[in-house]
């Protein structure tokens, strides 16, 4: 009989991931709107939520690592690639397109730099079109800004394939793919959000690598510790854990911690694997993880992530064709932005993620 964490689905890992897209479509919000509705209650979000994007690279190792590292059946280098690409190319390319359409509107119709990437160009239509926007070769960002994170995790996952497949001391090689970025960005900027590019290699790049196989080392050192990782010691003392976690990072993203050097990096090595393993160990809260709303949110959340700048395009759009101005500040506008974002990616998810999904499936087990 197969043990319960190579078969079960995390649910309350969907939760998280989808919180957390939300947060990212709030923090876009603010940084496009100039608006902060419900403030007191979305403040970390607004303040802090671009540091989310490291929540997910951790996430993805920490999924992909208990995904793949336990199979028995071997699987092959190329079948993985292609499986990978298809799971994540499609949906990026849908909302290229619908980005470089919503700009020929925008220019069409009046200047659109506040709400089009500076280096929205035929070259960097290239890099995109290649998924290669966010690896070093590229100006800055461009189209659908927050692709840049598909790029480059797709890059790393393709390196954590590699080792899957074709390293045999694996667990020295994840080391290294961890320790390698960690080190370059201690010794350079000591800081995540690296401001100035690194020679050689793309500062976004050794961002996602240190979430990713930090996600994929904190796998390893909780299977080690117990095998039934995500169903045993739910107790008390995980939600604790978990709620004293999550009130630094609110603390840290709405306080001057966010200038302290070198802290983004504790977090996202520390503080995220921490909030992610007491979840999953928790009572109460993975109870609350588990409800319906919250795991829609996690089904949808790459969906989520990929259409809501589109989606924030669109409503400016709407204002220059018809020239009015929405208020960003009110509720009304608010809630509208938050419940057109979650319609346009439910279709996203049903439309385009879904049928890749079943074909990725399909290949995978040939």
């Amino acid at each position: 009989m197969k043990d319960k964490l190579t078969q079960s689905r995390l649910v309350e890992l969907d939760s998280l991931r989808g919180i957390a897209a939300i947060g990212i479509v709030l923090w876009h919000f603010v940084a496009q709107f100039n608006a902060t509705p419900f403030y007191f209650v979305f403040r970390p979000f607004y303040a802090g939520g671009l540091y989310l994007v490291d929540f997910f690279f951790l996430l993805s190792g920490f999924i992909l690592a208990y995904t793949y590292l336990d199979k028995k059946k071997k699987i092959s280098f190329s079948n993985l690639f292609i499986v990978r690409l298809i799971r994540l190319y499609p949906l990026h390319f849908v909302t290229l397109i619908v980005v470089l359409i919503q700009q020929l509107i925008l220019t069409n119709f009046s200047n659109p730099s506040e709400f089009i990437y500076q280096y929205s160009n035929a070259k960097h239509f290239i890099l995109n079109l290649f998924l290669i926007n966010g690896v070093g070769v590229e100006d800055g960002f461009s189209f659908n800004g927050p692709a840049w994170a598909i790029s480059t995790l797709f890059f790393v996952n393709i390196l954590f394939f590699f080792v899957l497949t074709k390293i045999k001391n694996k667990k020295f090689f994840f080391v290294l793919l961890f320790l390698l970025p960690l080190i370059i960005l201690l010794f350079t900027t000591r800081d995540l959000l690296i401001e100035q590019e690194i020679p050689f290699i793309g500062a976004e790049l050794l961002r996602t690598m240190l979430g990713f196989f930090a996600g994929v080392l904190l796998f390893l050192f909780a299977k080690k510790r117990d095998q039934n990782i995500n169903l045993s010691h739910s107790t008390l003392k995980n939600d604790l854990v978990f709620l004293l976690a999550s009130l630094f990072l609110v603390i840290f993203m709405i306080s001057g911690l966010r200038s302290v050097v070198g802290m983004d990096i504790v977090v996202a090595c520390i503080v995220f694997p921490i909030v992610l393993l007491s979840s999953m160990r928790g009572g109460i809260i993975k109870e609350i993880l588990t409800i319906k709303p919250l795991v829609y949110l996690g089904k949808i959340s790459f969906a989520i992530y990929m259409t809501h700048y589109p989606v924030q395009i669109l409503f400016r759009i709407i204002e220059t064709v018809f020239k009015f101005q929405f208020n960003y500040s009110s509720a009304s506008f608010f809630i509208l932005v938050i419940a057109v974002t979650i319609i346009f990616a439910d279709i996203a998810y049903r439309l385009v993620e879904l049928p890749t999904r079943k074909l990725a499936k399909r290949v995978q087990e040939k």
